[in-house]
Protein backbone atom coordinates (compact mmCIF):
# COMPACT_ATOMS: atom_id res chain seq x y z
CA UNK A 1 0.00 0.00 0.00
CA UNK A 2 1.04 3.56 -0.72
CA UNK A 3 -0.09 6.71 1.10
CA UNK A 4 0.45 10.30 0.04
CA UNK A 5 2.28 12.58 2.42
CA UNK A 6 1.66 16.32 2.50
CA UNK A 7 3.51 18.30 -0.18
CA UNK A 8 7.00 19.28 0.89
CA UNK A 9 7.55 16.32 3.24
CA UNK A 10 10.59 14.16 2.80
CA UNK A 11 10.23 10.89 0.91
CA UNK A 12 9.93 7.97 3.32
CA UNK A 13 11.60 9.67 6.30
CA UNK A 14 10.58 9.62 9.91
CA UNK A 15 9.62 13.30 9.77
CA UNK A 16 7.18 12.56 6.98
CA UNK A 17 5.66 9.78 9.03
CA UNK A 18 5.38 12.10 12.01
CA UNK A 19 3.62 14.77 9.94
CA UNK A 20 1.22 12.33 8.33
CA UNK A 21 -1.57 10.64 10.25
CA UNK A 22 -0.78 7.32 11.93
CA UNK A 23 -0.43 4.71 9.23
CA UNK A 24 -0.50 0.94 9.55
CA UNK A 25 2.83 -0.86 9.32
CA UNK A 26 4.14 -1.52 5.82
CA UNK A 27 2.52 1.55 4.27
CA UNK A 28 5.06 3.59 2.31
CA UNK A 29 4.79 7.39 2.12
CA UNK A 30 5.45 9.11 -1.19
CA UNK A 31 5.92 12.82 -1.88
CA UNK A 32 3.04 14.64 -3.52
CA UNK A 33 3.44 17.44 -5.98
CA UNK A 34 1.71 20.72 -5.26
CA UNK A 35 -0.68 21.84 -7.99
CA UNK A 36 -0.21 25.19 -9.69
CA UNK A 37 -3.08 27.64 -9.23
CA UNK A 38 -5.47 27.87 -12.13
CA UNK A 39 -5.77 31.33 -13.66
CA UNK A 40 -7.72 32.70 -16.56
CA UNK A 41 -5.78 33.66 -19.63
CA UNK A 42 -6.48 37.01 -21.28
CA UNK A 43 -9.16 37.14 -23.94
CA UNK A 44 -7.83 36.20 -27.39
CA UNK A 45 -8.63 39.71 -28.66
CA UNK A 46 -6.28 41.18 -26.09
CA UNK A 47 -3.51 38.65 -26.68
CA UNK A 48 -3.02 39.21 -30.37
CA UNK A 49 -1.53 42.44 -31.57
CA UNK A 50 -3.49 44.19 -34.28
CA UNK A 51 -1.27 45.16 -37.25
CA UNK A 52 -0.56 48.87 -37.19
CA UNK A 53 -0.92 49.20 -33.41
CA UNK A 54 1.23 52.07 -32.19
CA UNK A 55 2.19 53.15 -35.70
CA UNK A 56 1.44 56.55 -37.19
CA UNK A 57 -1.65 56.47 -39.43
CA UNK A 58 -0.73 56.16 -43.11
CA UNK A 59 -2.46 58.86 -45.14
CA UNK A 60 -4.43 57.50 -48.07
CA UNK A 61 -4.82 59.56 -51.22
CA UNK A 62 -8.03 60.68 -52.91
CA UNK A 63 -7.43 57.94 -55.47
CA UNK A 64 -7.41 55.31 -52.71
CA UNK A 65 -10.49 56.51 -50.78
CA UNK A 66 -13.98 57.65 -51.56
CA UNK A 67 -15.03 61.10 -50.36
CA UNK A 68 -16.72 59.99 -47.12
CA UNK A 69 -13.77 57.82 -46.12
CA UNK A 70 -11.49 60.83 -46.70
CA UNK A 71 -13.67 62.58 -44.08
CA UNK A 72 -13.07 59.70 -41.63
CA UNK A 73 -9.32 59.93 -42.21
CA UNK A 74 -9.36 63.74 -41.83
CA UNK A 75 -11.35 63.51 -38.56
CA UNK A 76 -8.89 60.96 -37.14
CA UNK A 77 -5.89 63.10 -38.07
CA UNK A 78 -7.53 66.20 -36.58
CA UNK A 79 -8.22 64.38 -33.30
CA UNK A 80 -4.59 63.29 -33.12
CA UNK A 81 -3.44 66.89 -33.62
CA UNK A 82 -5.76 68.32 -30.96
CA UNK A 83 -3.72 66.82 -28.14
CA UNK A 84 -6.73 65.36 -26.32
CA UNK A 85 -4.74 62.21 -25.53
CA UNK A 86 -1.08 61.64 -24.76
CA UNK A 87 1.27 60.41 -27.45
CA UNK A 88 2.18 61.37 -30.97
CA UNK A 89 -0.66 59.37 -32.56
CA UNK A 90 -3.14 58.04 -30.00
CA UNK A 91 -5.42 57.01 -32.86
CA UNK A 92 -3.00 54.79 -34.78
CA UNK A 93 -2.81 52.97 -38.11
CA UNK A 94 -4.72 49.97 -36.73
CA UNK A 95 -7.52 52.32 -35.73
CA UNK A 96 -7.68 54.01 -39.15
CA UNK A 97 -7.58 50.69 -41.00
CA UNK A 98 -10.45 49.37 -38.87
CA UNK A 99 -12.54 52.51 -39.42
CA UNK A 100 -12.09 52.22 -43.17
CA UNK A 101 -13.64 48.71 -43.08
CA UNK A 102 -17.05 49.88 -41.84
CA UNK A 103 -19.58 52.38 -43.15
CA UNK A 104 -18.03 55.86 -43.27
CA UNK A 105 -20.96 57.46 -41.41
CA UNK A 106 -20.59 54.99 -38.54
CA UNK A 107 -16.82 55.57 -38.54
CA UNK A 108 -17.40 59.30 -38.05
CA UNK A 109 -19.87 58.56 -35.24
CA UNK A 110 -17.30 56.37 -33.48
CA UNK A 111 -14.70 59.12 -33.73
CA UNK A 112 -17.28 61.57 -32.32
CA UNK A 113 -17.86 59.18 -29.40
CA UNK A 114 -14.12 59.00 -28.73
CA UNK A 115 -13.90 62.79 -28.85
CA UNK A 116 -16.84 63.09 -26.43
CA UNK A 117 -15.12 60.72 -23.98
CA UNK A 118 -12.03 62.91 -24.29
CA UNK A 119 -9.25 62.51 -21.77
CA UNK A 120 -11.28 59.92 -19.82
CA UNK A 121 -9.98 57.41 -22.37
CA UNK A 122 -6.56 56.05 -21.48
CA UNK A 123 -6.34 54.14 -24.79
CA UNK A 124 -8.49 55.84 -27.46
CA UNK A 125 -7.29 53.50 -30.20
CA UNK A 126 -8.48 50.44 -28.22
CA UNK A 127 -11.81 52.22 -27.59
CA UNK A 128 -12.28 52.75 -31.34
CA UNK A 129 -11.13 49.22 -32.22
CA UNK A 130 -13.63 47.75 -29.75
CA UNK A 131 -16.51 49.82 -31.17
CA UNK A 132 -15.55 48.85 -34.72
CA UNK A 133 -15.46 45.16 -33.70
CA UNK A 134 -18.92 45.51 -32.14
CA UNK A 135 -20.15 47.17 -35.34
CA UNK A 136 -18.78 44.35 -37.49
CA UNK A 137 -20.46 41.72 -35.29
CA UNK A 138 -23.85 43.41 -35.72
CA UNK A 139 -23.59 43.53 -39.53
Amino acid sequence: PIAKAPAGSANGTASAVAKASKLPPGVKIIRTVAKAPVTKSPAPELMRKVPGTGEAPRLRTEEELEFFYMAVQAKLMALNQQGIWKGAHPLDEACLTALLRIEAARGLEILDEAEAEGSKLSNPSRFVLDLVADEQKSE
